[in-house]
């Protein structure tokens, strides 16, 4: 009788504890930077292979609609459901987006903040509203990248979101790349973090180590970072929002090459309804031991559908790869010879169907 107490208890207990882990949100924010000096292809890469059962990617400086289409499907892989994708459409070839897990939230409505995008060369903070198909619990999703050359538009920015999270009655969950230039030594932001922190709307889910999430090397081009300061981060607002981040660090990140962001990730999990935080940040970051980013070039020579269920919201465009992706990962000579390769393969299926 004892041990049938004691087994039921047991599974009472299991069962408690996996229903208050469902109420953790996994979130990343990632400035994965395309537009210029990485490689889709390995981002894309990278999304499937260092992270595991993210709820919710905030990326900033996306270039294309159809990268978004390969985040999204790529970051699906060996998961337990697809991502839906949200495109911004400001700041011309370096947008905001939001990608979330379709069978664990239903997007109640999407929009941008255009008064706060100061000028075409900005990006209007994107907001999702979210509600857990689970238990019903609503929130605000943001991602932001504020100004990096302007600091009176920077200021601006930080101030009128600050003062838009004053009037909103959800939890916010809000990431991006903020160039709050947070010196890690010194451990002060500039003065746009002071002015989003200040009254306390804001919270950062300050990790527990710092170190630079920016890599520039420039000042001179000495192989050394020219600035050990966090410019992405994870804020939330709200009364019941409980929560923990890290700034993830893999090797080799630094310094970072044609092929990598010049961003680390900021990885947080978090609760929006009071309860305790009870999974571990480790469990979303595995270090597999390679990465296998030229296969992606093999997948993308045909270009095909994503996934069902990823489109690009509120606009509802379907998103498909582009052939232009193998000219950026393999030259033509490799192509042709891969080319070759499949049809020797193709070949051979061919003439072993036909012998059955």
């Amino acid at each position: 009788m004892n041990f049938v107490r004691t087994f039921t208890l047991g599974i009472i207990l299991l069962a408690t504890t996996i229903a208050a882990q469902s109420k953790d949100y996994s979130v990343v924010s990632w400035n994965v930077e395309n537009w210029g000096s990485s490689d889709p292809a390995q981002i894309a890469v990278q999304l499937r292979d260092h992270f595991d059962q993210i709820d919710i990617f905030g990326l900033s400086e996306v270039n294309r609609d159809s990268d978004f289409a390969l985040y999204a499907d790529y970051a699906s892989r060996d998961e337990d459901g697809t991502y839906h994708v949200i495109a911004g459409t400001t700041g011309n070839n370096i947008k905001l987006g939001i990608i979330f897990k379709e069978n664990k939230f239903e997007l109640l409505d999407t929009f941008e903040l255009t008064d706060l995008q100061f000028g075409s060369g900005g990006r209007a903070p994107l907001v999702a509203n979210f509600r857990d198909k689970e238990n019903d619990q609503q929130f605000l999703f943001v991602v932001n990248h504020l100004h990096r050359g302007n600091e009176k538009k920077r200021l601006s920015q930080a101030i009128g979101l600050r003062e838009w999270a004053r009037m909103q009655s959800l939890p916010i969950i809000a990431v991006g790349d903020y160039n709050f230039d947070y010196d890690v030594d010194l451990n002060v932001g500039n003065v746009a973090f002071d002015a989003f922190v200040d009254q306390g709307i804001f919270e950062w889910l300050m990790p527990e180590t710092l170190v630079a999430t920016n890599w520039s090397d420039t000042k001179p081009a000495d192989g050394q970072n020219d600035y050990n300061s966090v410019l992405d981060f994870i804020f939330v607002s709200g009364a019941d929002i409980d929560g923990v981040s890290t700034i993830f660090v893999r090797d080799n990140d630094f310094p970072d090459d044609e092929y990598t962001s010049d961003h680390r990730p900021v990885v947080a999990l978090l609760t929006v309804d009071g309860s305790e935080v009870l999974g571990d940040l480790d469990n979303f970051t595995p270090l597999r031991p390679a990465d296998r980013s030229r296969e992606l070039a093999v997948f993308s020579m045909q270009p095909r559908t994503v996934q069902s269920g990823v489109k690009n919201l509120p606009f509802d465009q379907k998103l498909e790869f582009d052939n232009s992706r193998i000219v950026e990962t393999f030259s033509t000579d490799q192509m042709q010879t891969i080319q070759s390769q499949l049809n020797d393969l193709k070949n051979q299926i061919q003439n072993l169907q036909n012998a059955q």
